[in-house]
């Protein structure tokens, strides 16, 4: 492995950890890959689905130990739970859209569970990160990210309706390597709930 990597935490979602949230996300991911916005985003791989909880950027492989340390002292105490997501959007507002996203509901076991990661995070970010700071962060899952040519005429975005639940059992640490073509995911370690 390199001498540091691309880092984030984040909830995995999978079909063997969350398959109710996972097969919601492929239904809503494949219904916009067959309309309108088809080509218009360049989708996520299903395999990499999941909320992130932080990112780190660049990390050194010799801090993830210390990292997945802290992360099992930090949640040791914290149950499973479960957060409801919600119907795909454009986010974070239509007007301003970078990607499409599946926006979760948040709960307080959700607060108390991004509190504790970014305590574990904390020796490694050398300012908070600011979307977790702000009253603006939002909790959500990334369906795609939208092609800056076609952000001028944008067609209607379709309507969805239901929700689905994300069982909240475990906490990846993930290191992210991207090429021109896709990104990779390698999950360094994994703390169960």
């Amino acid at each position: 492995m390199a001498k540091s990597v691309r880092t984030f935490i984040a909830l995995p979602i999978n079909p063997e950890i969350a398959p109710e949230a996972y097969d919601f996300l492929l239904t809503r991911r494949r219904q916009l890959l067959s309309g309108n916005w088809g080509q218009r985003v360049r989708w996520v791989d299903p395999e990499h689905f999941h909320l992130t909880l932080c990112f780190l950027g660049q990390t050194s492989t010799s801090e993830i130990p210390g990292l997945a340390e802290r992360l099992k002292d930090e949640l040791k105490t914290l149950a499973s739970f479960s957060l409801t997501l919600n119907q795909p959007c454009l986010f974070p507002r239509p007007s301003r859209a970078k990607i499409v996203a599946c926006p979760a509901s948040h709960r307080s076991e959700f607060k108390q569970l991004v509190r504790r990661v970014d305590n574990a995070c904390a020796p490694l970010l050398s300012q908070p990160e600011p979307t977790k700071s702000s009253h603006s962060y939002r909790a959500h899952i990334t369906l795609g990210r939208i092609r800056q040519k076609d952000s001028t005429k944008r067609p209607n975005f379709p309507s969805f309706h239901g929700e689905a639940a994300l069982s909240v059992k475990r906490v990846d640490i993930i290191a992210s390597m991207p090429s021109q073509e896709t990104v990779q995911h390698e999950v360094l370690h994994s703390i169960e709930l």
